[in-house]
């Protein structure tokens, strides 16, 4: 049996959960989600300390700050699985950054490997969702998955949009571009797709991406997750008059609601 090892590397709010699910749903397909990732507790810790995290495997348990060999085998085992497909979810900077032995590995075997680039065309919408994600996890209840801390935010639904921070979000995110393009010059095999795209068509470009990994494209995929940010920016933001000042008359004017 022919086998493929993929690695789907995205940017967080991009719809890798829904991809990951997608693909899961192919009875050909092992897609973990992220195998490697960083302790969430630690995350907003002054000092900036990470404990950096292996998932449980199987019947094997969590790891917390694994070896570079732990982590290697990990990838390994990964690959090993019998499925036509196998592969995970690894977060660029954050995850490509702490476990630069996994990369490692994958530019070695990166005539193998398929990468799957996960992107979102709105920066703007990736921008504000970010902000809406704190909200959600900073909320007292969030049981609804809505509602903010403010007395404003709490009354709409809506989140109040720090201006500031979404600049150095954008300025951020030029950077990263930027050094992730190197990083997959690397590897030969890319697939890119476009959360945008993926929403609007999902069974074309689904299938797209299943003829890359060499499974049959035509098994129906399903997910249960739901979209937690309105589509509209209206629909989110409490501030969105000043969002519009801010940014129009700059290159992300275009992202702005029509």
């Amino acid at each position: 049996m022919k086998q493929t090892p993929f690695v789907i590397i995205f940017q967080g709010r991009s719809g890798s959960t829904m991809l990951a699910s997608l693909l899961a749903s192919h009875p050909d397909i092992l897609c973990r989600k992220e195998e490697f990732s960083m302790d969430n507790a630690a995350e907003f810790d002054a000092r900036g300390h990470r404990n950096r995290i292996l998932s449980p495997f199987f019947t094997e348990p969590e790891i917390t700050n694994p070896t570079p060999e732990q982590c290697v085998e990990r990838l390994k085992k990964i690959f090993a699985k019998r499925f036509k497909a196998m592969g995970f979810k690894f977060k660029f900077p954050n995850q490509v950054d702490s476990f630069p032995e996994v990369m490692a590995a994958l530019r070695q075997r990166a005539d193998d490997i398929r990468v799957i680039r996960l992107f979102r065309i709105n920066q703007m919408k990736r921008g504000v969702s970010r902000q809406h994600l704190v909200r959600l996890l900073l909320s007292p209840s969030n049981t609804e998955l809505r509602g903010g801390n403010t007395q404003a935010e709490k009354q709409s639904g809506k989140i109040v949009v720090d201006l500031a921070m979404l600049k150095s979000f954008f300025k951020r995110q030029q950077r990263q571009q930027e050094r992730l393009e190197k990083i997959l010059v690397d590897f030969p095999h890319r697939h890119e797709i476009a959360y945008e795209e993926l929403l609007a068509d999902q069974d074309d470009v689904m299938r797209g991406l299943l003829e890359f990994l060499g499974v049959d494209p035509e098994i129906g995929l399903t997910t249960n997750l739901r979209k937690l940010t309105p589509d509209r920016l209206k629909d989110i933001v409490e501030n969105y008059t000043e969002l519009v000042a801010a940014f129009e008359g700059t290159e992300y004017e275009e992202f702005l609601d029509e």
